[in-house]
């Protein structure tokens, strides 16, 4: 964050700017941030001037939109991490909502005999029944609670 380079103030806001480039590196595919530029004196003006990294070959409008929310140059304006959580949680369930997607749902805890029903093109329905028996790790543990990764297409 400009701030901590030239004025070596470190706060929420400016891991706030840090979070903005790891999301760069992010829709990248682990790019260099600034890719190119020499970090020198010319590069400090720039940057307190505004100037900003283009938008990664992977982001969508509204995740580049994101970033430059989180590389805004006064620190205040940048949002808090509460608000990051949020935004990029409804954006991501827009595009399952969007893609016709679901999520899928790992090491899920079933208790009883609950049924489940698996389909797959790519798979027999016996390769996704195996149950995994989970370890008890304290007394209070069921014997009726199973582990089993649930795949809901």
């Amino acid at each position: 964050a400009p701030e901590s380079i030239f004025d070596k103030i470190y706060s929420t806001k400016s891991d706030v700017w840090s979070y903005g480039v790891l999301l760069w590196e992010i829709f990248s595919l682990g790019g260099s941030p600034y890719p190119g530029v020499q970090m020198d004196e010319d590069f400090c003006s720039r940057l307190k001037d505004g100037m900003r990294m283009r938008a990664p070959e992977y982001a969508t409008p509204e995740i580049y939109q994101i970033m430059l929310d989180c590389w805004h140059k006064d620190p205040k304006e940048r949002p808090r991490f509460v608000e990051l959580v949020e935004k990029l949680g409804d954006l991501l369930q827009a595009n399952v909502q969007q893609d016709g997607k679901d999520y899928i749902p790992l090491n899920a805890i079933l208790t009883g005999n609950t049924a489940f029903t698996y389909s797959t093109p790519a798979f027999s329905e016996d390769f996704f029944q195996e149950d995994i028996s989970a370890p008890k790790f304290n007394s209070g543990s069921s014997d009726n609670v199973r582990y089993v990764n649930a795949f809901n297409f």
